[in-house]
């Protein structure tokens, strides 16, 4: 919009600028003129639209979970089944946050993705997640981080959640039913608020998210629960 507004401005000028300058017996030229500065300024306006339409990677930054980050953007999470990959969700990290992600491989094995950018705009600007699929990301940020992790049911559900963090509460994330607590990570020095919200993506895997730091956010168990709906979309 702000574009648009420069660009009618500079165009209003032009007009008036031609007017101050020229005679009436100029107005064949002056009008030739005039329509081809509103072609121009109408392709400008339309190249800047199209610019501004074409950069859908990123919105603005509407959750508490991560202050201080103007955009944030999606990262596709899902395993690898029967040797093919399979998308479960989406975790809408920050641009400007330090990230990494991990990846399985046909045997379910997980690694550390390779020469991935540091940034989440830097792997959207080099084409790096086209077809990417992460089964495990880690970001960190502003005295606070997370850590979202795709894991079989073997290993974890949302019932063996509960026996290991017996305090917290049953909540459901679009129609799954997904369970949250908080837990002190006791540090040498200090002990960490996290929160860790759990949700059974299907009867083979499930998504485990710690969340906290040495920051502390001012919210309720229900109050993350809904900050976590709006940075993680399942593939239903």
């Amino acid at each position: 919009m702000r574009k648009r507004v420069i660009i009618l401005l500079i165009v209003a000028l032009m007009f008036s600028l031609a007017a101050c300058g020229s005679k009436e017996t100029d107005k064949p030229k002056e009008e030739a003129a005039a329509e081809e500065e509103a072609e121009t300024a109408e392709e400008v306006e339309e190249n800047a639209e199209e610019a501004e339409s074409s950069n859908t990677a990123f919105k603005k930054n509407d959750t508490k979970l991560y202050p201080g980050a103007e955009e944030i953007g999606d990262v596709p999470m899902g395993v690898v089944e029967s040797g093919a990959t399979k998308q479960y969700c989406t975790i809408t990290i920050p641009t400007n946050y330090g990230y990494t992600t991990m990846n399985m491989d046909e045997s379910g094995n997980e690694d550390l993705t390779p020469d991935i950018p540091d940034y989440l705009n830097e792997a959207y600007e080099l084409g790096y997640m086209e077809g990417f699929i992460a089964s495990r990301v880690g970001v960190a940020g502003e005295g606070l981080s997370l850590d979202a992790h795709i894991v079989s049911s073997e290993k974890g559900t949302i019932a063996r959640g509960k026996g290991i963090y017996p305090s917290g509460k049953d909540v459901s994330h679009g129609t799954r039913a997904a369970y949250i607590s908080e837990f002190d990570n006791e540090l040498p020095n200090r002990t960490e608020k996290y929160v860790v919200y759990i949700i059974d993506l299907s009867d083979d895997w499930t998504l485990f998210v710690q969340y906290g730091g040495k920051e502390e956010l001012d919210l309720s168990l229900e109050e993350y629960a809904d900050e976590f709906s709006k940075i993680i979309t399942l593939m239903e």
